[in-house]
């Protein structure tokens, strides 16, 4: 294209083709076609001559938009040469006017509980902060009444979480997308200032709640006023995400861990859908849209940000004996049955000298005993032999239950947690793996870590027979909730195995004497209860730092089609006493 006369002493090549390349780029433009309209013959006056063509802009926002043109020539040169005016690019853009691409935010979705419980949404409309749309100002050069301006955002709500604390951490928050995402989020129509599910549900479901950005394309009169809106795409709005929590026995497992740092996990059997999720400290997710207090939240060294109950790292103890029973009948160096002796004191290890938590002893006690009265002596005597045969064999044990793996459920914010092996300790510590690694494993110690969701999957397998997948994303409906679609269930970050039924049988019988005999380690707590007669479980009390108090677990299921229940927690204690009745609140909350 040439310039004429005095557009061409006015504007430099350079800079025409700049604004025309922004012209393009704004209106997200991929190709530009024309063509005459062939019913009409070029008008020509004297050194002026006009021809009509059909303009076709193929743009990502707008899809394609045509325009009927009438081009300006003048003869210059002994030749016809393109004049420059604004109305070469659209009809509408006469002097002094010039094209805007406003944006129009969608609606972020919203979360509900199972029951459609509004977890996080957005206020009422009278509740809607507006900022009026900023108008454009002339640039200095005529060229210039055609070039573009992207309108931002019009439009700042702040959102809404109606039940304050309860799931904050497991609901999440939002923020502005920092710069260096919005490198990544701009083809996808974010913009500066817009802001993203930074944690949690929040974070975990941003495809289904952040919807897409509409766009309108104006054209502006020279005061900034509108003069006509020449393509219109109307936003997406976020759908609705249903979740599989409860929040009423949310409220329950909360309430039954009071003000004590820890986790409560419910699964439900045998889908796997994730009933309930508590911890303490909490937070309430709006003070990161208010900005109120985050300062706090973010330096609180109790760390009220951190979903425990997946992101939690924690040395499982006496409930991960269960895995430990399951090698040992496995790979053949015990049976339900084997008898051991227990006099309070270990020494199978030459110059090793492990204590059993019962002082005095529990005598001679068979394996199936062992794991409902929770013997250490047992279970050091179980890692030794399975040392003997195999130092990896307990640890692949673990990893095929699911431990040292994400489970998937809330994408990147869970951690794999870890199984030691003689591998990982060669290439983390540079030392050796000994018989003492696999024997303090055995109990759940050493330098193993799980969250208490793995655990809680562990214990769902032992009741299904088979692994259970956690899902936390039900479904989503567009606004309105004419359509609704399920959503796919979380690729696990570990493969699962489930144990046979020679393992199974006798293990859940131990686990149910647990609870059901008076010999098992929470019996006294059950007692006296119905629940006494259905439910199944492990205590668990692991050692952490040197004088520091222990933490307390306890493990369980109901009966089929029920639920399985993970409580802990931190510096706790004994797991019977502490995490044990937890468990039984919430348990009386789905069983009777």
């Amino acid at each position: 294209m040439r310039l004429a006369g005095p557009a061409r002493e006015q504007v430099i090549r350079e800079e025409f083709v700049r604004r025309h390349r922004d012209f393009m780029a704004e209106l997200g433009a991929t190709a530009i076609t024309g063509a005459p309209v062939s019913s009409q013959k070029a008008t020509v006056s004297g050194m002026n001559a006009s021809v009509a063509a059909e303009i076709t802009y193929s743009t990502t926002r707008f899809g394609d938009l045509r325009q009927r043109v009438n081009l300006p020539f003048a003869w210059e040169d002994q030749a016809w040469r393109l004049e420059w005016v604004p109305s070469v690019l659209m009809p509408d853009l006469t002097a002094g006017r010039r094209i805007q691409v406003q944006s129009d935010p969608p609606v972020r979705g919203s979360i509900v509980d199972r029951n459609g419980r509004p977890m996080a949404s957005l206020p009422s409309p009278a509740s809607a902060l507006t900022v009026a749309t900023p108008t454009v100002a002339p640039r200095a050069t005529p060229l210039a009444t055609a070039t573009t301006a992207e309108a931002p955002t019009s439009r700042v709500r702040t959102r809404a979480y109606p039940a304050g604390e309860t799931a904050g951490p497991l609901i999440g928050y939002t923020a502005q997308a920092t710069t260096e995402e919005l490198v990544t989020l701009a083809p996808k129509g974010f913009i500066a200032g817009d802001r993203i599910g930074r944690s949690g549900l929040e974070r975990l479901a941003e495809t289904y709640l952040s919807g897409a950005r509409g766009s309108r394309l104006n054209v502006l009169e020279p005061n900034g006023q509108i003069a006509s809106t020449l393509a219109t795409t109307p936003p997406r709005h976020g759908g609705v995400v249903t979740t599989t929590i409860d929040l009423n026995l949310q409220t329950v497992a909360e309430d039954a861990l009071g003000v004590r740092s820890g986790s409560v996990v419910v699964v439900d059997l045998p889908s796997g859908a994730i009933r309930a999720l508590a911890t303490w400290p909490r937070y309430d997710p709006s003070a990161f849209e208010t900005g109120e207090g985050v300062s706090a939240l973010l330096t609180d060294t109790r760390l009220p940000l951190l979903n425990r109950p997946v992101q939690g790292l924690y040395p499982a103890g006496s409930i991960f004996k269960v895995v430990t029973m399951a090698a040992a009948l496995e790979h053949g160096v015990a049976t339900p049955d084997s008898e051991f002796t227990c006099t309070g004191t270990w020494t199978g290890l030459p110059g090793v000298s492990q204590r059993c938590w019962l002082a005095t002893g529990h005598g001679t006690i068979t394996l199936a005993n062992g794991l409902t009265q929770s013997c250490n002596s047992v279970f050091y005597e179980l890692g030794k032999r399975l040392q003997e045969i195999g130092a990896p064999l307990l640890p692949d044990i673990a990893r095929g239950a699911g431990l040292g793996g994400a489970s998937g459920l809330m994408g990147g914010d869970e951690p794999s947690g870890l199984v030691p092996d003689p591998a990982w300790k060669r290439a983390s510590l540079s030392q050796p793996w000994t018989p003492g690694d696999t024997v303090n494993l055995a109990i759940g110690q050493g330098q193993l870590l799980v969250t208490p969701l793995q655990m809680a999957l562990v214990y769902a397998m032992i009741a299904t027979g088979k692994p259970v997948m956690p899902t936390i994303l039900a479904a989503t409906s567009l606004p309105g909730g004419n359509v609704e679609q399920a959503l796919p269930s979380p690729t696990p970050g570990a493969s699962r195995k489930a144990w046979g039924a020679s393992i199974l049988a006798p293990m859940r019988s131990a686990l149910r004497d647990v609870i059901g005999t008076r010999e098992g380690t929470a019996s006294a707590i059950f007692a006296g209860s119905p629940l006494a007669r259905i439910v199944s479980g492990k205590t668990g009390t692991a050692e952490t730092q040197p004088g520091k108090p222990t933490h307390a677990w306890f493990a369980g299921y109901g009966p089929p089609d029920s639920v399985a229940i993970v409580t802990m927690v931190e510096y706790g204690g004994e797991g019977s006493r502490v995490a044990t009745p937890i468990a039984r609140k919430v348990f009386e909350a789905v069983l009777t």
